[in-house]
């Protein structure tokens, strides 16, 4: 499983388009807390293709 505590990896990932690749590699579990720290106006649909993916 991949835990992921901190927001930058998944900023990275929605520039690149690789969102979706990581439930591909292992099941995920996000932080409440780093979810809220994607939603910014800068990434509007972070936080929705997180999950969605």
């Amino acid at each position: 499983m991949i835990l992921l505590t901190d927001t930058s990896i998944l900023i990275d990932l929605e520039y690149v388009g690789g969102i979706a690749v990581l439930p591909r590699i292992a099941p995920c579990e996000i932080l409440d807390v780093v979810l809220d720290e994607c939603e910014h106006e800068s990434q509007p649909g972070l936080v929705q293709n997180i999950k969605q993916s």
